[in-house]
C-alpha cells in the first residue's frame, strides 16, 4: 500500500461524524434515519458521508437498508482505541516512554485505553496495596524497588496464605529497603522454598506492573529513564488486565535465574 492509499484511510477516521458512525456501526447495523437521529445529523449529511463510506469500502448496505462494517470497517473501528488513548495521553506519553518494549504490545496499546492515571507517589503506592489486597487468584508484579514495610508485606503474606500465588520479576540492579534482610528471613524464605513465592530476574525493563487477576496498575519511565512511581495506569477493564498478563508472561518466559547476591540492600 503506498503513502496515497494510507493517508486516504486515515482521512476517512478524520472526520468527527464519520468516526461517530464508525462506533455507532460497530455496535450494531443502522438504517440511515436512525443513524441521523443517533449523531445528531441531518439526513443529507448522513447520506453524503454514507455514500463517501460505502465508495471507500468501509460500510456496506443490506437489502433492508440497514448498514453495517465491511471487514476493512471493522478493522478501522479495531484502530479506535488505539487513537483515543494517544489523544487522551499525549502530555503524559511526551515525558514518558515504553524504550524496549516488545512491538506486539505497541501495536496494542489501544488495549489500554480504559484506564485512569493515577497522579502522586501516595496515591500510585496505595493502588499498588489495594491491588494486593484484592487478589483471589495470583499477584505478579514487575519491579526495581521493593518497600518492605509492614503495609506492604502483610496483606502480601494474607493472600499467600488464603492460597494465592506470587510470581514477581525483578529489575537485575533491584532496591530493597533497609528491613528487607531480616523480613526475607523471617517471613519469605520458606514460601520460596515451598514454591508459593516464584521470582526471577530481567536486565531490561520497559514498565513497572503490579496486577492481579482482575485489575493492574503500569508504572513507565520518565525522560530520564527512571522508573516515575509517581503517575501511573490503572484499570479494572479486561482488555487492559488481559494487555498486563501478556506482558508479564513474555517477561517471565524472558526473564532469568533470580540471584540473591543481586539485591542492593539500602
Amino acid at each position: 500500500m503506498t503513502q496515497k492509499n494510507i493517508a486516504e484511510q486515515i482521512l476517512e477516521l478524520a472526520s468527527e461524524q464519520r468516526l461517530e458512525i464508525i462506533i455507532q456501526l460497530s455496535k450494531q447495523k443502522t438504517r440511515l434515519t436512525e443513524m441521523a437521529q443517533i449523531v445528531d445529523a441531518t439526513k443529507p449529511e448522513i447520506h453524503r458521508n454514507f455514500e463517501r463510506m460505502t465508495k471507500s469500502g468501509i460500510i456496506q448496505k443490506d437489502n433492508q437498508g440497514y448498514y453495517s462494517l465491511t471487514t476493512i470497517g471493522k478493522a478501522l473501528s479495531s484502530q479506535i482505541p488505539l487513537i483515543e488513548f494517544i489523544s487522551k495521553n499525549k502530555t503524559a506519553l511526551q515525558i514518558h516512554h515504553m524504550d524496549g518494549m516488545p512491538e506486539k504490545f505497541i501495536q496494542r496499546l489501544g488495549a489500554l485505553n480504559e484506564s485512569q492515571n493515577i497522579k502522586g507517589m501516595v496515591k500510585v503506592l496505595d493502588v499498588w496495596k489495594q491491588i494486593y489486597q484484592n487478589s483471589d487468584s495470583f499477584i505478579y508484579d514487575i519491579l526495581n524497588e521493593i518497600p518492605y514495610s509492614s503495609d506492604f508485606v502483610e496483606p502480601l503474606l494474607a493472600r499467600v496464605g488464603k492460597g494465592i500465588h506470587v510470581k514477581s520479576i525483578f529489575s537485575h540492579n533491584v532496591i530493597a529497603s533497609k528491613e528487607r534482610k531480616k523480613i526475607y528471613v523471617q517471613k519469605f524464605r520458606k514460601l520460596i522454598s515451598e514454591g508459593k513465592i516464584e521470582r526471577k530476574m530481567k536486565v531490561q525493563i520497559p514498565a513497572l506492573l503490579v496486577m492481579n487477576e482482575k485489575e493492574a496498575c503500569l508504572i513507565l519511565q520518565n525522560s530520564n529513564n527512571e522508573y516515575d512511581l509517581g503517575f501511573a495506569l490503572y484499570s479494572q477493564d479486561k482488555a487492559f488486565v488481559e494487555w498486563c498478563l501478556d506482558y508479564f508472561l513474555d517477561s517471565w518466559n524472558k526473564s532469568g535465574e533470580f540471584l540473591e547476591s543481586s539485591f542492593n540492600d539500602n
